[in-house]
């Protein structure tokens, strides 16, 4: 019900950003992107982890070409993609666990440059590679990022 109503209005801003996009508004183009990261976790949210997969990589385009490389919000949309793909993981797709682990650590690469901007972020990027290396059986790496992740949350709320 909520999930549907929010899609059909996040569908309607998206198609306004679209047009505007076209009119050659630049920021339009980034709002659009931002705009297509939030319909991404609707749908993560909903299970169409195909679809939120390609609306972030759509995002991450747009975003890497208008902000560059080490922009926090690449950071963010390489760590949502992460998430995405560590759920699609784990439900059989090897090629999505690599990929979910190169994103959380082009996010982990982007937020050590500029951490206090990102620190939320930057622990849930450690804790997902932590998740990732443990389906891995790499299970000494993994321990060590998922205690680094519960000493980040640790200081940020106590």
């Amino acid at each position: 019900g909520k999930y549907k109503e929010a899609l059909t209005h996040m569908h309607i801003v998206l198609g306004i950003f679209q047009k505007l996009g076209k009119e050659g508004d630049a920021a339009a183009k980034l709002d659009r992107a931002e705009a297509l990261v939030e319909i991404a976790v609707i749908t993560q949210v909903t299970g169409d982890l195909e679809s939120a997969k390609r609306l972030c990589t759509s995002a991450l385009r747009t975003l890497r070409k208008h902000l560059g490389a080490s922009s926090p919000q690449v950071a963010h949309v390489h760590n949502q993609l992460g998430g995405i793909c560590y759920e699609l993981g784990l439900l059989g797709s090897d090629d999505d666990i690599e990929l979910a682990k190169k994103h959380v650590r082009a996010a982990l690469e982007i937020t050590e440059v500029s951490p206090s901007e990102t620190d939320l972020m930057m622990a849930e990027a450690v804790f997902i590679l932590g998740k990732i290396l443990a389906k891995q059986n790499e299970l000494d790496e993994a321990k060590k990022y998922l205690m680094l992740a519960l000493e980040m949350r640790r200081s940020m709320f106590g």
